[in-house]
């Protein structure tokens, strides 16, 4: 089933193929950002899977299969896309987050500053 998008009355169907693989990011994105290295267990839950794969294509049966040989090395392939794409997420959440603390505390620095230089009640004059 493609996914579906509508929006004024008009309806975008995107590929399958396409939906599996920003679920697969987001999927992967959402499970690391809760993680204390996010970057590390996305690494490790592509290396695992990866091995996986490894085992699959050596499988003695599988390797006369150039099909299906094929199809692993494009899950092969997806899977490196979605990790590096997961990656970028979490770390472009993170450089998010780090400038909103940067600005907040500026913010609050400035307030502090100018009720600092106009004698507001509560911030001392006197040296």
């Amino acid at each position: 089933m493609a996914g579906q998008i509508e929006e004024d009355g008009a309806r975008e169907v995107f590929p399958p193929a396409f939906t599996q693989l920003v679920a697969q990011v987001i999927d992967l994105a959402m499970k690391a950002i809760a993680e204390p290295d996010p970057t590390r267990y996305i690494e490790q839950a592509a290396s695992a899977l990866r091995l996986d794969q490894l085992r699959g294509e050596l499988a003695p049966e599988r390797r006369g299969d150039p099909v299906l040989v094929a199809a692993l090395r494009c899950d092969a392939v997806r899977d490196r896309i979605a990790r590096d794409l997961a990656i970028q997420i979490v770390d472009s959440y993170q450089r998010l987050r780090r400038a909103e603390e940067t600005i907040l505390q500026s913010a609050v620095e400035a307030r502090r500053q100018t009720a600092y230089a106009s004698g507001a009640p509560g911030t001392s004059t006197t040296h």
